[in-house]
């Protein structure tokens, strides 16, 4: 996380005063973060990748480059989109058939009973 934090700082070119700000923290405290000494919260990740416009998940990757890394996760981002679409149309088309099914067993019970009903009714008269 330290070396994409001084990384992509670099990058933007931005000073840790900047970033420091960015994280209403003081530039020593945001030298510590870079250095190692001190962690990272993951509010400060979150919000460093918000100001750089890229995904937390970039922190953790090695060798990240942002425009990079960015259009592989969107890809990625893309190709599980279409998966999940995938999934819930299949889900409706199972809840479509469980729900006929359900109706066609109700129907089945409520036949039955009306039968019963009226072998009741027949016995009833004799």
């Amino acid at each position: 996380i330290r070396t994409n934090l001084i990384r992509f700082r670099a990058e933007k070119r931005y000073s840790q005063r900047e970033i420091a700000q960015v994280l209403s923290i003081s530039q020593p405290s945001y030298n510590q973060m870079e250095t190692g000494h001190t962690r990272v919260a993951a509010s400060q990740l979150y919000a460093l990748a918000n100001f750089y416009g890229i995904s937390v998940q970039l922190f953790y990757v090695e060798n990240p480059t942002l425009n990079g890394d960015c259009e592989r996760l969107s890809e990625a981002k893309k190709a599980l989109q279409e998966q999940v679409a995938i999934y819930q149309a299949a889900m409706e088309i199972y809840q479509r058939r469980f729900k006929e099914l359900e109706s066609r067993k109700l129907n089945r019970e409520a036949k039955r009973s009306l039968l019963k009903i009226g072998r009741t009714v027949k016995n009833a008269k004799r």
